[in-house]
């Protein structure tokens, strides 16, 4: 038994034109220690009851919403416009216009145990940083949504043990 712990990278790769996940992963650089978590909102149950019957006939599971949030601590434009969009042209990062859409396959490698990949994700992010003279660094809080994989039979997740 392989027990998953800790955090060795995060990776991102565009999605496949045929809507299956994205084969050339790119690290997205550093995390700040403890804030990478994945998360599932499992919704709302909804139970039908009898009047006879103090335990429910039937519980259907309500629609679930999974998660992954980080805080990189962000070095470069380039991960600037990957994370948050906009352009990243001869290190200047120029910030889009509006909230834009970003859709990624999304790898979480720890540091022991299974991979995690999310095979079709959407990327917000915020910036979070507090600039003073303590020395604190600039992070940006990312968060990804995983999404129904547009290519037929792709699961959302999957998780792979170490040597396979």
């Amino acid at each position: 038994m392989a027990y998953t712990y800790g955090l060795t990278k995060i990776e991102f790769a565009d999605i496949l034109e045929t809507g299956g996940p994205g084969t050339s992963f790119s690290e997205i650089g550093y995390t700040n220690p403890g804030t990478t978590k994945f998360t599932t909102d499992k919704g709302t149950t909804n139970e039908k009851r009898c009047e006879e019957l103090s335990s429910p006939l039937v519980s259907i599971p309500g629609d679930e919403t999974i998660k992954v949030a980080t805080q990189l601590i962000v070095a470069d434009a380039d991960t600037l416009a990957l994370v948050l969009g906009g352009t990243s042209t001869l290190g200047v990062w120029s910030a889009p216009d509006s909230p834009p859409v970003i859709e990624q396959t999304v790898k979480v490698t720890p540091l022991s145990g299974m991979v995690w990949q999310i095979n079709r994700g959407s990327i917000s992010g915020g910036i979070n940083a507090t600039l003073s003279k303590d020395g604190d660094l600039f992070y940006v809080d990312v968060e990804i949504t995983v999404l129904q994989p547009e290519l037929e039979a792709t699961p959302r997740i999957t998780a792979t043990e170490p040597g396979e």
